[in-house]
Parts: structure tokens; sequence; C-alpha cells
């Protein structure tokens, strides 16, 4: 699967009070003509899609016909918010994108449902991470001691309750264990503090958890 990684977009932006407004325009514009040569089949946005966490208007309106273009495309848009962003703002209308192939990080809400995507060689699900705060995920977790942006992340993947044990693979988050079960691979990509988790795999997902069982993990547990 073809796959287009972009980050930290950051429209909006002023530099010394010059709007950067537009070469973000004229950038978005070849990042388009990219797309139609390379023919992906999905395009990752990866969080600080705007610079501020209230973007302007012009920087909303700028955002919204490069999400119109590419929902004209035959491909699917995955786009989750970052540090600079509103989660609640990127994740407004997502339900309803979703039906034009965009789909928005929700707000977290103690779970991640994966999005998937199929081709040839089989189903490929996305794992739309936003940028959270230790604070963000703790609440979820009273019983965990969740002290850094490591902790947090480790928890809330371990409570995939399909995947529990696989990514808790130590602070390094380096998916060795999930990249030895036969029939997966896992790409995870770390921008803008969100992380994108893309899981190819061709047997069904609760044999993975069947297989996993033995290890005896529990959400807050590190190996």
């Amino acid at each position: 699967m073809k796959l287009i990684h972009l980050s930290d977009l950051h429209l909006g932006k002023r530099v010394n009070e010059f709007s950067m407004l537009d070469d973000q325009r004229y950038i978005l514009d070849q990042i388009l003509d990219i797309i139609d040569a390379e023919r992906p089949d999905a395009v990752l946005i990866a969080g600080d899609v705007y610079d501020k966490a209230i973007p302007s208007a012009e920087a909303v309106s700028l955002f919204d016909a490069f999400l119109v273009s590419l929902s004209q495309r035959t491909l699917h848009t995955f786009v989750i918010s970052g540090n600079h962003d509103s989660p609640e703002r990127i994740a407004f209308g997502g339900r309803l994108m979703a039906q034009s192939g965009v789909h928005l990080s929700p707000v977290y809400d103690g779970k991640v449902s994966p999005i998937t995507l199929s081709d040839a060689f089989g189903p490929v699900d996305f794992y739309l991470l936003p940028f959270l705060k230790p604070a963000h995920v703790r609440r979820f977790f009273p019983d965990c001691d969740i002290l850094t942006y490591t902790d947090a992340l480790v928890s809330l993947l371990a409570l995939q309750t399909t995947m529990t044990a696989v990514f808790s693979d130590g602070t390094d988050l380096s998916m060795r264990a999930l990249n030895a079960v036969t029939g997966f691979t896992v790409c995870a990509v770390t921008v803008a503090m969100g992380v994108w988790m893309i899981v190819r795999t061709n047997k069904p997902l609760k044999k993975l958890a069947e297989s996993t069982q033995s290890k005896e993990a529990t959400d807050c547990e590190r190996p």
C-alpha cells in the first residue's frame, strides 16, 4: 500500500508579522501535484495542521480547500491533531467527512478504533492517535502510574484489547514483539507529538490476541 506522509503544515503561521498563507497555498498545490504523480492509496497528515489552537479564518479556509481537493481524488486522507492544534476543532465534522474518505482523529475518549483499508495484500488498520498529554490519558487509567508521555502512550496502546502485551515492548515503543508475529508488519511514525499506528495483517486480530494471552500482561504492565 502506497502512503504519502505529511506533517507540521502550521497553516496560518506568521513570521515577524508576515503571513505565510500565500507560500503555504503554493506548497499545498505542489503537494497535490505530487499526489497526482504518485497516486497513493492514502495521505497521512500527522499533526500541527494549524499554527495555533484557534486558527485564523483564512487558515481554516485554506485547509478546507485542501481537504476538498484530496476528497476529489481516489484516495483516503487521515488527519490527527498535533500539539499546536485543538483536538476538538480538528475532530469537528469528522463523521460526516469520513463518508468522503477524509478521516479526522476524534477527541480521545479512552479508546482508539481502527480504520481499515484493503489492497491486494490484505487489510491495513490505521489507528489515529492525536497528541495527548499524560493528564489527558491518566483519568482513563486510575490504577496506572502515568507521569510521562511514554507512560501515557504505553497505557493507551495496551488498552486495545486485541493488542495487550504486544505493544508493551518497552519505553522506546519499538514494536519488535508485534513485528515478530507472523503475518504482521507495524510502522510507527511519531511526528508533532502524535503517533500513527499502521498495522498490516493477514490473519484476524482475534488470533493475535489469543497468541499473546500467555504473556499475561496487564494494562499497566511493562516487560
